[in-house]
């Protein structure tokens, strides 16, 4: 593992401010969001190409979306790992975005009988939860967390969980990109390869 170079520190920072929306002043998050995960990838795989750019504290891989979460112990691990932005890594290229610190997560599958203080008492196991809320007719909820950490915690924790019979699924609630438009999510393997 080797430390990113000021160079990849550099255009990393530059790619961060231009594309995902990045103001001056706020820091980083040691999380990465990865897209278009192909199946065919192993997580021990995965975790190789990833810690190439520091030391990774948690992978967590949603295969039925084709995505994963990559949180790295130091923010510029994450911001040098942007490199691997259209990569191929087995059968497509990666997507990756580095945002502010995030702590809020969306749950989805949520069953008509759970109530706010159902999913406070169940996700306050893992840390401070700050608030909750309920969107009956979307069956899904936001539960936001003191810190980001504690929401990743969550995340581990809870993802699959079964609750008010039902079994839920949680993802993570990141601002929407003002060119998220213009960038297909499973984009198709292109020519270049991760080595």
């Amino acid at each position: 593992m080797n430390e990113p170079t000021d160079d990849q520190l550099q255009l990393a920072q530059a790619a961060l401010k231009k594309n995902r929306g990045l103001k001056p002043g706020e820091v980083p998050s040691q999380c990465v969001w990865v897209g278009n995960v192909a199946s065919d990838v192993s997580k021990q795989d995965f975790r190789a190409v990833f810690e190439q750019y520091g030391q990774v504290t948690l992978i967590r891989m949603f295969p039925r979306s084709k995505c994963a979460f990559v949180t790295y112990q130091k923010s510029k691990s994450a911001l040098s790992s942007l490199e691997l932005e259209g990569k191929q890594l087995g059968s497509m290229c990666l997507t990756l975005n580095v945002g502010k610190a995030s702590r809020h997560l969306w749950v989805g599958n949520i069953g008509a009988a759970v109530t706010e203080e159902d999913l406070r008492q169940a996700f306050s196991a893992h840390g401070t939860v700050e608030s909750v809320r309920v969107l009956r007719a979307n069956k899904c909820a936001f539960v936001n967390f003191a810190s980001e950490l504690d929401a990743l915690k969550a995340a581990e924790e809870m993802n699959g969980v079964e609750l008010g019979g039902q079994t839920i699924v949680i993802n993570f609630q990141w601002a929407v990109r003002q060119d998220s438009h213009k960038k297909p999510f499973h984009k198709k393997a292109g020519p270049t390869h991760i080595s």
